[in-house]
């Protein structure tokens, strides 16, 4: 990102812009929060970056952006939140911008073996000699 000694501009009455905020003018005494969905790390920025798909900042002023958890997504730069897979998928990682099909596979050779779906595609393997 470009920095610069910009607003709140150089004078014993101001101090720079702080991270998760910008300001693209010299010489005023606010800077404006980085909008949600986007987020800037370092002090006296120009503007804020938005967030990488796979990525979101849910509030204003962000100096990051968060990744998406396991089991959601984000396909679109400048996400406020993330989406959960559609069901029969899920995201292989943290950080995802898409979901992936979910591995539908049954152990015919073994009828004590199960498989339990979770909400987020996460699937569970036992036996049912366990319970």
């Amino acid at each position: 990102p470009e920095t610069a000694p910009l607003s709140p501009a150089d004078s014993p009455e101001c101090t720079h812009c702080p991270t998760g905020t910008f300001s693209a003018t010299r010489d005023v005494l606010e800077c404006t929060p980085c909008a949600p969905g986007s987020a800037i790390a370092t002090a006296r920025a120009l503007r804020c970056g938005f967030c990488l798909p796979g990525f979101f900042a849910k509030n204003q002023g962000a100096t990051e952006c968060s990744p998406c958890p396991l089991g959601t997504f984000a396909d679109a730069a400048g996400s406020v939140t993330c989406a959960l897979c559609a069901e029969g998928t899920t995201s292989e990682s943290a950080g995802a911008s898409a979901c992936n099909v979910t591995d539908e596979r049954t152990d015919e050779a073994h009828d004590d073996v199960f498989f339990v779906k979770a909400r987020f595609g996460v699937r569970f393997v036992g036996s049912a000699a366990a319970f």
